[in-house]
């Protein structure tokens, strides 16, 4: 499987509510008010969670290991998508 595209990953993350912030990072806050981000890094990404002033890792993959299929993000064993 080719590797995605970093574009193809922000679209797919676009049409789930997330945003682009200054920096190029994806971010959302979730119905439950936790905010969430997605550090977009050169070789890899890695899903965030905000806790207070701190951010602690979800999860993490190199890009060559992200699967984008049928406008889902798959980052490691997190899948952005699921439920709408």
């Amino acid at each position: 499987m080719k590797k995605p595209k970093i574009e193809t990953i922000k679209e797919a993350l676009i049409l789930w509510g997330w945003k682009e912030d200054r920096y190029g990072h994806m971010q959302k806050t979730a119905q439950s008010g936790t905010p969430y981000r997605v550090k977009v890094q050169a070789i890899s990404l890695r899903l965030e969670k905000r806790i207070g002033s701190d951010r602690f890792k979800v999860s993490n993959a190199y890009l060559k290991d992200v699967i984008v299929d049928d406008g889902k993000v798959q980052i490691g064993k997190v899948v952005i998508g699921d439920k709408p």
